[in-house]
């Protein structure tokens, strides 16, 4: 070794240091493997295993190279094997350190600094490690005192084996169904962003055939409100009951902690078989959403499905793609493959479709979203358990085309935006009124899907059981609205009996119509004298939202 030039020495180190990414490679998956709910089979987590044992391996190499070619330079004339033990007990720091510094940033964002601090030191401590076990082996190499097999291949064989051990396990894990009841119904939930109420045949649009179809077969509620016009924040109303401003999920980055009840969550416990479908980043696991979901379905980047779960290939898939989407095609195929292997046992499926795409006509994107509609109704059909199947079609959001002077998307709190189709089939319920005509939310779907499961509320729900509009003597209810202005700042909102009232939250800018009259929003009342009562009560009944709203944006929730 002593004879060796500085090439060959780094070199060499840098292919024993190839071996410290395997084993970090391996016990990355290993972590993942405990929290990941993609529906991989053995052979797709092999693939991301491997993956990821290839990209360890070369940002070990990397930083070996980095590393040890200034440390070689300094001590060209020191004893190689010892030289070496410190390259790789750097690497070892360096790999350590790239996994718990990160970890060290979430103590202290979340102001835990002892925890902090500790984890940030422990790197030094695995990198001390790395040296002494280094410089022994190093040493009998030197001495040509050899072993049976080489620290490389060791490393290689040894990642191998984890990565195939934990495959087995991930695809032998349970997806739930089997501890349900016999005939137990199943439930599919169907989510779409910036689809409006008025482009939907059965709310006096066209071209909705597959939608006005299973319209036919159900409830239509004419006056459905999402509480927030995000897609993150829709779907948590949907499955927590909760309105934005108590389940927190006030925007697209605010995760759903884990204490809140979820519909998943209360079917999981009765043994259902839970599997969610997504096609927006909006929705991805870590946002909380899928507690409760045994399998959730988010693959939305290019390569091997889970690659951006893996630390570094995420990091770079990030980078460069942002946040992920999929054909909403895509996803209904998935959900497809799932039911190869659940359509017998009682489930539940929350599949989310994509709104409009940048360049997408609107029409097209009706015309795309009622024939995936289309698709999954088909598809429950064909398998003969349509009739078994309680079907909730709610769209997140409406969609801007040019109304009040905003341009194409999903801003403000105007009425294009909150009022959404909200369409539910319940088999075997023959309901005396088939349209709804009052106000309800989607916070009102969670308790009307327990109730034709037979199943207890949840306690802590703000939503109410639609079942009950069925005799049309239910009074409209109402929301209170969480938003943004076209120019990011926030917006605070009541629509009730009639009444829209918007607020903006900074300028407290205040504006209210009666939308009997004035169902385009025109004509601003906030300051007529006859609006004072009115005004009064909604100024009332705002004053605690915006104080939850006030608080949250100041935490950054």
């Amino acid at each position: 070794m002593n004879e060796w030039g500085i090439g060959k020495r780094v070199g060499y180190g840098a292919a024993q240091s190839a071996g410290l990414g395997f084993l970090a490679a391996a016990l990355e998956i290993v972590g993942i493997a405990a929290t990941l709910k993609l529906p991989l089979t053995f052979g797709g987590f092999v693939v991301l295993g491997l993956c990821n044992v290839a990209i360890m391996g070369a940002f070990a190499v990397l930083w070996a190279v980095v590393l040890g070619i200034p440390l070689h330079a300094l001590r060209k004339d020191s004893r190689v094997a010892d030289t070496l033990a410190i390259q790789l007990g750097l690497v070892v720091g360096v790999l350590c350190a790239w996994f718990l510094w990160q970890g060290a940033a979430v103590l202290v964002a979340d102001e835990r600094l002892p925890g902090a601090a500790a984890m940030a030191a422990m790197p030094f401590g695995f990198a001390a490690v790395g040296y002494f076990n280094a410089r022994y082996w190093l040493r009998r190499t030197d001495r040509d005192i050899g072993v049976p097999i080489g620290w490389l291949p060791a490393a290689a064989v040894a990642a191998l084996f984890v990565v195939l051990g934990t495959g087995s396990a991930y695809s032998a894990r349970g997806t739930g169904g089997v501890a349900a009841l016999e005939g137990d119904p199943n439930l599919v939930i169907i989510s779409v962003d910036g689809l409006r109420r008025d482009a939907v045949g059965a709310y006096g649009g066209s071209g909705t055939p597959n939608i006005d179809a299973l319209a036919a077969r159900g409830v239509v509620y004419a006056d459905a409100i999402t509480p927030q016009p995000e897609t993150s924040p829709a779907v948590a109303s949907l499955l927590t009951g909760l309105h934005p401003l108590r389940s927190h999920v006030i925007g697209d980055r605010y995760p759903l902690a884990r204490h809140y009840r979820t519909l998943a969550e209360v079917l999981e416990e009765e043994g259902y078989a839970t599997g969610g479908f997504v096609s927006s980043d909006a929705l991805h696991q870590s946002t909380g959403i899928s507690q409760g979901f045994l399998v959730w379905d988010d693959a939305l980047s290019v390569g091997p499905a889970g690659l951006d779960r893996l630390n570094i290939a995420g990091m770079v898939i990030e980078a460069v793609q942002g946040g992920g989407s999929r054909q909403g095609d895509d996803t209904v195929a998935a959900l497809s493959t799932w039911l190869d292997r659940h359509e017998l046992l009682p489930f539940f499926s929350f599949i989310h479709l994509p709104g409009p795409q940048p360049t997408e006509p609107y029409e097209a994107m009706v015309k795309r979203v009622d024939a995936q509609v289309g698709a999954i109704v088909s598809d429950l059909k064909a398998r003969g358990i349509e009739d078994a199947t309680m079907v909730v079609l709610a769209g997140t959001s409406g969609w801007m085309r040019g109304e009040h002077g905003v341009g194409r998307g999903r801003s403000g709190l105007w009425d294009e935006v909150i009022r959404v189709p909200l369409i539910i089939v319940r088999p075997g319920v023959e309901a005396k009124v088939t349209r709804v005509d009052k106000q309800v939310r989607l916070m009102d779907v969670l308790p009307t899907a327990l109730e034709w499961h037979k199943l207890d509320n949840v306690e802590e729900t703000e939503g109410v059981n639609l079942s009950a509009f069925d005799k049309d003597t239910m009074p409209s209810l109402t929301s209170s609205l969480v938003g943004r202005a076209d120019d990011g700042w926030p917006l605070l909102g009541l629509r009730s009996n009639g009444i829209k009232v918007i607020r903006q939250s900074v300028s407290g800018t205040e504006l209210m119509f009666d939308l009997a009259e004035d169902p385009t929003e025109k004509h601003n009342i906030f300051d007529e004298p006859h609006s004072k009562t009115t005004r009064d009560q909604a100024g009332a009944f705002l004053a605690g939202e915006q104080a939850a709203l006030d608080r949250l944006l100041k935490e950054g929730r």
